[in-house]
């Protein structure tokens, strides 16, 4: 009889932790997640102004409030991105399961494939793959402040030169 209930109460006590465990996994999750803004297809929103020599400001294009921009380029890992941006948190299209198993996905993007993120007061607001053979951007990292590109195409790419006699360019 002492050896039934010892083995109840070790099954209950697991029972206990493990429900524990998950339950903490899964707030921990939901508090990383990024919920997109908006379901936003960037390619669509800048293709009116992907002609050659014209100009683009992004702040009057994304239709949502940010600070900052982050493009990484394709086979940037989880962890060079979150030391980049200062910030962790996990992408819109991580399932729960690749987040306990901590599967990082970014290395199976495909080369033409750039990550971009925008970040509103040091917390991600928006993250998305887009498709680099379409537009790119000539730097890394910019500020919403006055922030102007040119427009200028590259074989089969338009790519959005940072206008530095309008923008700030300050990094």
């Amino acid at each position: 009889m002492r050896l039934k209930n010892k083995l109840f109460i070790t099954l209950i006590v697991s029972i206990v932790l493990i429900s524990g465990f998950i339950t903490f996994k899964i707030i921990s999750y939901k508090s990383l997640q990024v919920n997109n803004i908006i379901e936003m297809d960037l390619e669509k929103l800048v293709q009116p102004y992907l002609k050659n020599n014209s100009e683009i400001e992004l702040s009057k294009v994304i239709p949502f409030d940010w600070d900052e921009i982050y493009i990484f380029e394709p086979y940037s890992s989880n962890g060079e991105i979150y030391s980049t941006v200062g910030v962790k948190w996990i992408s819109a299209n991580t399932t729960f399961f690749e987040y306990i198993l901590n599967i990082d996905r970014t290395g199976l993007y495909r080369d033409h494939l750039k990550k971009i993120v925008f970040l509103k007061n040091k917390k991600v607001i928006y993250d998305k793959n887009y498709n680099k053979y379409i537009f790119d951007f000539s730097q890394n990292y910019y500020l919403k402040e006055n922030q102007v590109f040119n427009v200028k195409r590259k074989n089969n790419t338009y790519l959005f030169i940072l206008n530095m006699s309008r923008g700030d360019g300050s990094f």
